[in-house]
């Protein structure tokens, strides 16, 4: 179980979810471990972390090279892994968020039923991007078709912005490394009105990029295959382009220290980019380990430790915990062969190290408000940790449990419980469960979050 570190900063952001301050560059580090194992190996992948606090591998090709359906879940507390209900297509290519709405959103890729070889990155097929859009809720463990994109690809990276749309950039309509079909295109779906609309392209067309989003109304799109003007063919790019969504505007930031193809991208709890993996596109069978942290605030990149196990063509996610994890992909056999992964590795940043397990003191108990909500949902507080403290300067309670954090704020008059990811707030319509990047519709919100009912 991993303990809270209570401290002011973190019990804003668990509760609320405005910008995290950026970590200072000299933060590097980190530690990998090693965890449960998915029950298919799959490389080309998609994965989300959904509102249920667990992550989804989506889609992909296994060792036969044939897109899958499947849908596995990983529950990082218990950590163990469950089939739940496949994707209504099966493809891979695809990219994969998780909505303002708590659902998550399967975009776009290519379906190959038959098998191919999969000895190139991706498979060696002509490929033909499809607009398909399959919504999960992770409630109901089930999918529903949303509206289809405009412009069907393969390829694409997409993220969720800070206004509860998202954003999906790049991509290729044609068959692999044809850099007359990588596309600039960014198209953005509204789930409140399952509508597309077009906004500013990127400045560099480009196929197997990653997009990551901040909580401050900005999307990085980082690396991926470019046209290089005056060559005959595609090549590698490191750069890295910033959008401004209150301006529908791009500008370009520092790059990344090296070149990444197929590689993956999460931003981390600390505020940060971490950008892992990836392959080198003239030999898909030489994958790296290479971790590095981009911190907005200084527009400078640092390194992290590296993956323990070299990969391309995974997916990655940050995890309720803080963990990020990568998962799947491909990796080379002595022979420089192909080898699809169901390998899952999780890289622990410093700061959120895992205490030894907790003990609940003799004297530990939860009352008023606190023993209410622990009432309501006792599976997710938990043992109490610690008994209620009061913050002196404004009369907020805390209460740190085996769950999260029960917090009750004096300026407002309403008990809370977070796991990190998601609040249950007991407020004047009882108890609501939001994302911890989500507003109810009664309370204050000053940083413009989704408003939920």
């Amino acid at each position: 179980m991993y303990r809270f570190v209570v401290t002011l900063a973190a019990i804003a952001w668990l509760l609320i979810g405005p910008a995290i301050p950026a970590a200072a560059d000299a933060q590097s580090g980190g530690s990998w471990a090693t965890a449960a194992p998915m029950p298919t190996a799959r490389a080309g992948l998609a994965a989300a972390t959904g509102s249920d606090g667990r992550i989804y591998a989506i889609g992909g090709y296994g060792a036969d090279g044939a897109s899958a359906a499947a849908v596995e879940a990983y529950d990082s507390t218990a950590k163990t892994w469950d089939t739940v209900a496949p994707m209504p297509t099966a493809r891979d290519a695809l990219t994969a968020v998780a909505g303002a709405d708590g659902r998550i959103y399967a975009i776009g890729g290519e379906s190959s039923p038959k098998a191919r070889s999969v000895q190139t990155a991706p498979p060696a097929t002509p490929f033909k991007g499809i607009a398909t859009v399959e919504v999960y809720d992770p409630h109901t463990n089930t999918w529903t078709a949303a509206s289809p994109m405009p412009t069907a690809r393969w390829g694409l990276t997409a993220a969720t912005g800070s206004d509860g749309s998202i954003y999906v950039a790049g991509g290729c309509t044609g068959t692999i490394c044809d850099p007359a079909h990588f596309l600039n295109t960014v198209e953005v779906y509204s789930p409140s009105t399952n509508t597309w609309r077009t906004v500013a392209p990127l400045p560099t067309s480009r196929v197997y990029a990653q997009a990551v989003s901040t909580t401050d109304g900005h999307i990085f799109v980082l690396g991926g295959c470019c046209k290089v003007t005056g060559a005959s063919g595609p090549a590698l790019t490191e750069t890295v382009e910033e959008y401004t969504i209150s301006t529908n505007t791009w500008a370009t930031v520092t790059a990344l220290p090296s070149p990444r193809f197929s590689s993956a991208a999460v931003t981390g709890h600390d505020g940060r980019i971490y950008v892992m993996g990836g392959t080198d596109i003239r030999n898909s069978n030489s994958p790296q380990a290479t971790v590095d942290a981009y911190t907005t605030s200084s527009n400078s990149w640092s390194g992290v430790a590296p993956m323990p196990t070299a990969r391309g063509a995974l997916a990655a996610a940050t995890g309720p915990d803080g963990r990020i994890f990568a998962i799947g992909g491909r990796t080379s056999s002595a022979g420089s062969k192909a080898v699809i992964l169901n390998t899952v590795e999780a890289l622990t940043l410093p700061g959120t190290a895992p205490d030894a397990p907790a003990t609940q003191p003799a004297s530990c108990t939860y009352v008023l408000g606190f023993k209410t909500i622990d009432d309501l949902i006792p599976a997710k507080v938990g043992t109490c940790l610690q008994n209620e403290g009061h913050n002196p300067t404004n009369g907020d309670a805390i209460q740190q449990t085996t769950g999260g954090l029960l917090v009750w704020r004096k300026i407002d008059n309403w008990t809370a419980f977070t796991d990190g990811y998601r609040t249950w707030v007991n407020g004047p319509t009882g108890l609501q469960q939001r994302l911890n990047t989500q507003r109810f519709s009664w309370e204050a919100n000053p940083d413009k979050l989704p408003v939920v009912h």
